[in-house]
């Protein structure tokens, strides 16, 4: 999905995007139980104006991707299990696309758009059935112009915090966590105690 924005020349000399971006995410509301059906909701809204290490650039009207992978806990508390299947989506703000072929089956892929400068989603989740999940969301790929800099491959928001998540190591879940279906190409970060996962229980 990276390739969405990917400029496929490079200038002779180039910087990495040192690190990576910040997105801020809301969970509005989080809560330690959902009831089948109910949506659990996730929005951003923040400046196309931008800055890395000091170095500030701005993001187009084009907007970005935001990647939400939802995983089934297995049984024994370390396996993850792919759930995008088991919740319905919606978005105010957004639009959810497809992903590549061979791509990851836990992902949501979500399109948002920028203007008066400003850039903002907001997308649903509802779970159909009962389990424990977690919840992982990742800023990805932007378009990005009028930077001060030249950059050697795609700029991206992958720096993601999710306020009101970061659950997992109160819930006793600190991983390591094994993901069977994580190959090449997949867009795969292990959720952790990091504040860009949630531990959703729907009863």
């Amino acid at each position: 999905m990276a390739l969405l924005f990917c400029n496929l020349t490079c200038p002779d000399e180039c910087d990495f995007f040192p690190s990576g971006g910040q997105l801020t995410v809301q969970l509005e509301n989080p809560a330690d139980g959902y009831d089948l059906g109910e949506t659990i909701w996730l929005s951003a809204d923040f400046s196309t104006l931008q800055s890395v290490d000091g170095r500030e650039y701005t993001i187009t009207d084009n907007g970005g991707l935001v990647v939400t992978q939802l995983f089934r806990l297995a049984a024994d508390s370390m396996t993850l299990l792919p759930a995008r299947t088991a919740f319905r989506t919606q978005t105010t703000e957004g639009e959810i696309v497809d992903a590549e072929d061979g791509g990851d089956p836990a992902a949501l892929y979500l399109r948002y758009t920028c203007s008066g400068g400003r850039c903002a989603f907001r997308q649903g989740v509802v779970p159909d059935s009962t389990g424990l999940y977690i919840l992982q969301i990742t800023g990805s790929a932007i378009d990005e112009v009028n930077s001060a800099f030249h950059i050697c491959y795609p700029p991206a928001l992958r720096n993601t915090t999710l306020e009101g998540g970061g659950n997992l190591a109160e819930n006793g879940l600190a991983g390591p966590f094994n993901y069977p279906r994580a190959q090449g190409g997949f867009f795969w970060s292990e959720p952790g105690a990091e504040q860009n996962s949630f531990l959703i229980r729907v009863e």
